[in-house]
């Protein structure tokens, strides 16, 4: 999916990842900014953070500038996005360099991660409540674009799902935990498909 999409751009789209803006994305750019210019015929699919429910959203405040302008010199605007069932307006701020092509945001309220914080209930069942901290905590991570630090998070928690299913099936399973430690997570995985969520 591209950054550029709409769905994408307002809802996962960290602030200040840089897009390089070319001829083959040009009109998924120039789509967001017409938004900012309140088009009211596009409409996005997305989570209300407020509401805490998913709805639909279409362009409310105009970017101040015409749209040559802002595209032809340096531009930081404001795009909101309007909540069509329930009328919440979610803020976004762009900044286009035309000399070096790049668009990005450079804040927004509500924040990415409030966008998918709502996502820990899918997995409220298989994570302990301390898990789901550290779940919370990567998302927070991620959405402010530090990936790596997102990854360790993650993936502690994923080696600490896989070692709990062990340590409940290892006589099943008829492998010692020395045994099991030195395989690779591939292998851990295939070893334990059985007992694992098909997620």
């Amino acid at each position: 999916m591209s950054d550029l999409q709409l769905k994408n751009c307002f809802f996962k789209l960290p602030i200040y990842r840089k897009i390089k803006i070319t001829e083959e994305n040009w009109n998924s750019f120039l789509a967001i900014l017409n938004l900012g210019r309140a088009d009211k015929e596009s409409l996005i699919e997305g989570y209300n953070p407020f509401r805490r429910t998913n709805s639909k959203f279409g362009g409310w405040s105009n970017i101040h500038e015409s749209l040559e302008y802002f595209t032809q010199y340096d531009g930081t605007d404001r795009i909101a996005i309007k909540c069509r069932r329930y009328g919440d307006v979610l803020d976004f701020f762009i900044h286009y360099d035309p000399e070096q092509h790049v668009f990005f945001k450079v804040g927004q309220y509500p924040s990415v991660a409030d966008f998918h914080i709502y996502e820990l209930r899918r997995y409220s069942k298989v994570l302990s409540a301390e898990k789901l901290k550290e779940f919370s905590k990567g998302i927070g991570l991620s959405a402010t674009g530090v990936g790596i630090g997102a990854f360790v998070y993650l993936r502690r928690i994923f080696e600490s799902l896989i070692w709990t299913k062990f340590e409940e099936h290892k006589q099943d399973l008829n492998i010692n935990v020395s045994e099991f430690a030195v395989f690779r997570m591939d292998d851990k995985i295939q070893t334990l498909k059985n007992f694992l969520p098909t997620f």
